[in-house]
């Protein structure tokens, strides 16, 4: 950054979040001991938190977009997701305090709190 450029960290971080789901259908926010989805509203699923990587918490999320695409696979709050890994990971429920100290780059990207979120249990 150069000197007396003003950056806004804001646009930036909600540009990069918006580059990224237009290249991959979702982005992955990377946290001290946690990851989150950002996107995943577009694909009809909650936002999803979990204790994976980036990448790994990347690919489980393409892989659940795509079987629910091809109807492989249904995804709700509170249940197991069937027919794609065993064990069969568990879509937990969270509380809206919860999703409100987690999902930053979610409230950025939509400009409210208004999506559903969940922590993905593997």
């Amino acid at each position: 950054m150069k000197l007396g450029l003003f950056e806004n960290g804001m646009y930036v971080f909600k540009k990069k979040i918006s580059d990224s789901i237009k290249q991959n259908g979702v982005y992955v926010q990377v946290e001290e001991g946690y990851t989150y989805t950002v996107g995943m509203m577009h694909h009809g699923l909650p936002e999803i938190v979990c204790n994976l990587g980036r990448e790994e918490c990347f690919e489980l999320v393409l892989v659940l977009i795509k079987a629910v695409e091809l109807r492989i696979s249904e995804i709700q709050i509170g249940k197991n997701i069937p027919n794609i890994l065993y064990p069969e990971p568990f879509m937990m429920e969270i509380s809206e305090s919860e999703k409100r100290l987690i999902f930053h780059g979610c409230r950025s990207y939509y400009s409210d709190w208004n999506f559903q979120a969940a922590r993905l249990v593997v």
